[in-house]
């Protein structure tokens, strides 16, 4: 391999790794459980939103520089596991929350599939 194709590869491969690094660390900072009790305690914050947000964009920016330089299995995986992020965060800042008996129940606006029991 040239001098020239080789320097190529290793700057794709550096480039791949940083974005799938970039992606995952959005995914994992993604709302969860513990922003999910701090909702059902009220305790949510403009804050908590904000940095959400901020994750929400990392990932989105990352995902698109995967469907520039990653195989399209790759880019399918990822956009399965960032559509299991979108639901994590309607979860916690747009589904509304019904109490019932100190349960939390989650609903969807009009559709009963989404109901969930905390």
């Amino acid at each position: 391999m040239a001098r020239g194709a080789r320097e190529k590869h290793k700057w794709l491969r550096d480039e791949l790794v940083d974005t799938v690094v970039q992606f995952l660390d959005a995914s994992f900072a993604s709302p969860g459980n513990a922003l999910l009790h701090k909702r059902r305690e009220s305790r949510l914050t403009a804050q908590d939103h904000e940095e959400a947000l901020g994750v929400h964009r990392s990932a989105l920016t990352a995902l698109t520089r995967l469907r520039v330089l990653a195989s399209e299995d790759v880019v399918k995986c990822a956009e399965k596991l960032h559509l299991a992020d979108n639901d994590a965060y309607k979860m916690v800042f747009v589904v509304p929350i019904c109490l019932t008996s100190g349960t939390g129940i989650l609903t969807g606006p009009n559709d009963n599939s989404y109901w969930r029991r905390c």
